[in-house]
């Protein structure tokens, strides 16, 4: 378990609390689950890189197997130009004009995938490329349920094959997929995925028959990339997806212990706090607040938390301010005193992460330092 790992590494005691550390036993144990799947199903695989932010975890990730990567925003994948990999999906929408000059200037470099659920944005895009020695190829993102981007209808589809045909430039390469709406059971069931299918099916032949008529894209192959963690192992249940985009299940956090799709021994990340303060009956403080672990917290049946203290499962971290942190010791049997250190499983790993200028990467018992290379790129 990563606490064990961490206290047992001569570096930790010395380094100044909070700090964020991986363990690259567990993140090898999580992505070889992913990449097993994936070449069970025959799926491309493509990591999201706004789970970490980090250069050196996506060249591991690269390594392993993967063929693409995955960028929230486009100044977020600005420092990962210079890898090595097959294409570059921003899996947001190109809207802006700020915007869509970087992403321009990044395709003339990088072969580079757009997602797009808007006639608008295509025209926007098309209008701004102009004529060019290059091309830009477009995913139409579609709404499985999440209720956030995405379009769902036929109709919707046609009018935005209708806008790439006027753009040489653009090609239509298929269409990109988010299922956050599914967690616990209906990340599984099989009715979730046959009203899914119901719905995509005449959309993704809609898709098919638009890139036989597009001139741009008549010669593509078609991309069906999917994603979200809590049913990523299910994917193979949606109608002609061939490749997945994971982030958050490469490191695992709270939230998804308590959605049942991991274990606490399954997280790969973790903040280490320093007991401060003692002066209160059955509650200590810590030096992490919401800087230092995001102010996200996971709600239950009984009680919710900001993370989850290894150290101390009875003990629960209750509230957040900037610098501090309350935590509830009133149910441990041997409470934390103060001194101590106490290695803590977040909420969530990425939004903690993106808080941090470095994290500690554990491989072969040393602590290695490494940047959050993209840490607060948002454009």
């Amino acid at each position: 378990m990563v606490a064990k790992v961490m206290k047992e590494s001569g570096r930790a005691r010395d380094l100044a609390t909070p700090y964020f550390a991986f363990d690259k036993t567990i993140l090898e144990k999580n992505v070889q689950s992913v990449m097993d799947y994936a070449r069970e199903h025959k799926f491309k695989v493509r990591p999201h890189i706004k789970a970490h932010k980090s250069i050196a975890l996506a060249q591991w990730q690269m390594s392993l197997g993967a063929n693409g990567l995955c960028a929230a925003k486009v100044s977020e994948c600005e420092p990962f130009l210079d890898l090595d990999f097959e294409d570059l999906l921003i899996a947001y929408p190109p809207v802006g004009a700020h915007r869509i000059a970087k992403l321009i200037d990044i395709a003339a470099k990088k072969p580079l995938l757009l997602s797009v659920d808007s006639p608008a944005q295509v025209v926007a895009l098309g209008e701004a490329l102009g004529s060019v020695d290059f091309s830009i190829k477009l995913l139409i993102e579609i709404d499985t349920g999440a209720k956030r981007c995405g379009i769902n209808s036929v109709a919707q589809v046609q009018a935005i094959i209708d806008a790439v045909a006027k753009y040489p430039a653009l090609v239509l390469k298929g269409a990109m997929l988010y299922n956050g709406h599914l967690w616990g059971e209906r990340a599984s069931a099989d009715a979730t995925f046959a009203e899914i299918n119901a719905m995509w099916k005449p959309i993704y032949q809609a898709i098919l028959q638009g890139m036989k008529d597009l001139p741009s894209s008549v010669d593509e192959e078609i991309l069906v990339s999917s994603a979200s963690t809590p049913s990523l192992f299910n994917s193979h249940k949606i109608a002609h997806v061939n490749e997945i985009r994971y982030g958050t299940c490469a490191f695992n956090d709270f939230w998804l212990v308590k959605m049942n799709y991991c274990t606490i021994a399954d997280c790969a990340g973790a903040v280490v706090s320093t007991v401060i303060s003692q002066a209160a009956e059955g509650r200590v403080m810590i030096d992490a607040g919401s800087k230092a672990l995001s102010p996200h917290y996971v709600w239950g049946p009984e009680n919710f938390g900001y993370g989850f203290i290894l150290e101390h499962p009875d003990a629960l971290l209750f509230k957040l301010h900037e610098e501090i942190g309350w935590v509830d010791t009133s149910r441990c049997a041997n409470p934390p005193q103060i001194g101590d250190r106490l290695t803590i499983i977040p909420a969530m790993t990425a939004l903690t992460l993106n808080q941090y200028d470095n994290f500690y990467l554990l491989e072969n018992g040393a602590l290695v330092k490494q940047p959050v290379d993209a840490r607060g790129m948002l454009e």
